[in-house]
């Protein structure tokens, strides 16, 4: 079978507004990395625990409780653990409660077994983590000419300061969106000629 590995990012534009609101400093995305982590887990475990008890009828309102506590939680630890990167980027924390990524996560969560919803969040954090990580490594590298809030003389004449706003992050946001696609693409190609599957579906 042939597999792409797809990130939620950069193919579906999946939590966009909280990448770009959260990228222009890397403390900020690392404070935003931790934050959906813990979000993801905590109301994976939750909701994983409690599949057996949640009837049809009050599904959907536990998991919307679950993920409003779950993202507070986040907030509150990165608060306590990361001040610096919290304060850059507090506003948009909230919006995880309604992240459509942490919804679909966990509505597929109060489904499964705790260790595969664990595997599952696990998943999707990383695919989240590596995006936001680079994203938010290149735009204060480029956009500041600083590394984690440390200044690097050599970058002092090139800076690019578009990068440092949002339309800077959503501009580095469709290259790399851009530049994803083109790869699938080019591996559509190779699957169909080589694995005999096309885009989009698994070969048998």
């Amino acid at each position: 079978m042939c597999k792409l590995v797809k990130n939620p990012v950069v193919t579906l534009l999946l939590a966009a507004v909280l990448v770009v609101g959260c990228t222009a400093t890397l403390k900020g995305s690392i404070a935003l990395v931790v934050s959906l982590l813990i979000t993801l887990v905590l109301s994976a475990v939750v909701l994983s625990g409690l599949n057996k008890l949640l009837t049809k009828d009050i599904r959907l309102l536990a998991i919307i409780i679950v993920m409003v506590t779950s993202s507070t939680v986040a907030c509150l630890l990165v608060n306590s653990f990361l001040p610096a990167g919290y304060k850059l980027v507090s506003t948009y924390l909230a919006v995880l409660a309604v992240d459509l990524a942490v919804f679909v996560n966990a509505r597929n969560s109060s489904k499964l077994p705790v260790s595969e919803a664990l595997v599952n969040s696990f998943k999707l954090a990383i695919y989240y983590a590596v995006c936001i990580l680079v994203v938010g490594f290149v735009r204060e590298l480029l956009g500041s000419g600083s590394v984690y809030g440390y200044s690097l003389v050599f970058m002092e004449n090139i800076k690019i300061s578009l990068l440092q706003t949002s339309f800077g992050g959503y501009l580095l946001l469709a290259f790399a969106m851009a530049a994803v696609n083109g790869k699938q693409q080019s591996q559509c190609v190779c699957d169909e000629v080589f694995c005999g599957c096309s885009c989009g579906k698994e070969g048998e």
